[in-house]
């Protein structure tokens, strides 16, 4: 299911007085649909461990890898800013859109990852996701609202995989990486939470079965599928402009350096995130090789190596769950335009947009 969105916004005016009517209306429709509280999941390489180095050098110094991490974070943060990225500003944003001094609070919060280009650290970020909403959701009732950038979005495609499989495949899931969490020399970022989410799914009660996670994808590349049973509703923005009838609903291979450059069909990467494009894990520890080998085993058995190039030729836009928004954001003037129309997503000039548009699709205004 898809939608195409041409030029959704016009002048600066307009926003700003549509923004004011809607101000009201979309916090107050929050809470009548009972939304506990907002998540902002950010893409690859801005996270706390993007190469994988901090986790490699904590194994011979465990007490440096926050600190390491924090300075990681803040730094990007400081770098890329709103490109392609969730910041501490975002957040404040979006709250300020959707609360006000008379009502209660719906919290927006940062949830980081390492931000590797894998699929451990994919796995570890959506373990360590289900411990969060856990933690702070496992008594009540409501909806949580989760937002996820590039592969910040695959990362909640795991999390309805595990939240929504069954105990057969979330058991395989586990073993696939259990000597990264039950031996005495972890080399998991936080061995403590594996065994934490092990044991919830041990329980007699499903982890989170008060709460519903409506979710929104921006620039996600089609990876994992989404398991229906572990989510409520789901939308997917992606940065698309069709350039002829034939390549509607795909991204066909650039045909030269020029048309990379310029993105003239819209957001390349989320199309070239596709399956077969990971990066190796770490540095120099072999368990964290073998966990995401056997992880690919796990998600993604019939993906090979040589398949790679003939899935970026299928320029693959559309997932096969949830409903796909096909947005034309415009001329980019950014300096790399090809990461740019990846960044669109997070710029504060499209957040009140797509604030608009998740609400009004998924619970009406």
């Amino acid at each position: 299911m898809f939608s195409i969105i041409e030029h959704p916004l016009t002048s600066k005016a307009e926003i700003e007085e549509s923004a004011q009517h809607q101000r009201y209306a979309i916090g107050r429709r929050l809470r009548e649909v009972g939304v506990r509280s907002v998540y902002l999941i950010h893409g690859t390489f801005v996270g706390s461990d993007p190469l994988g180095w901090i986790r490699t050098l904590s194994r011979v110094w465990p007490q440096a890898r926050q600190v390491l991490s924090d300075l990681q974070t803040r730094g990007l943060d400081s770098f890329a800013k709103y490109a392609g990225n969730y910041t501490e500003e975002y957040a404040e944003q979006l709250s300020a859109a959707i609360n006000s001094e008379t009502h209660p609070e719906i919290p927006v919060k940062l949830f980081q990852w390492t931000g590797e280009n894998n699929h451990l650290a994919r796995a570890e970020a959506a373990v360590r996701l289900v411990a969060e909403l856990h933690q702070r959701h496992a008594r009540d009732r409501g909806r949580v609202l989760l937002w996820g950038h590039s592969h910040g979005g695959n990362v909640l495609a795991l999390l309805t995989n595990l939240l929504g499989c069954d105990v057969e495949s979330r058991e395989a899931f586990f073993h696939a990486v259990r000597s990264l969490w039950s031996g005495p020399t972890s080399s998991a970022s936080d061995p403590s939470i594996w065994n934490e989410v092990w044991n919830i799914f041990q329980s007699k009660h499903p982890p989170l079965e008060n709460i519903e996670c409506d979710i929104a994808s921006f620039g996600v590349p089609v990876r994992y599928g989404w398991e229906g049973r572990g989510f409520s509703q789901l939308l997917h923005f992606v940065n698309h402009r069709a350039l002829n009838k034939e390549d509607d609903l795909t991204v066909p291979l650039p045909s030269s350096s020029e048309e990379i450059h310029s993105s003239l069909r819209g957001d390349f990467v989320q199309a070239f995130g596709i399956a077969g494009t990971n990066l190796a894990p770490g540095l120099l520890d072999w368990r964290t090789h073998i966990a995401d080998w056997r992880l690919h085993r796990f998600l993604q058995a019939k993906i090979r190596s040589r398949d790679v190039l003939a899935n970026l030729k299928s320029g693959t836009r559309l997932h096969e769950d949830g409903e796909t928004l096909l947005v034309d954001y415009g001329t980019l003037n950014a300096a790399i335009p090809i990461f740019d129309a990846h960044a669109v997503y997070t710029r504060e000039q499209w957040l009140k947009f797509h604030l608009h548009e998740v609400v009004e699709r998924f619970y009406g205004l």
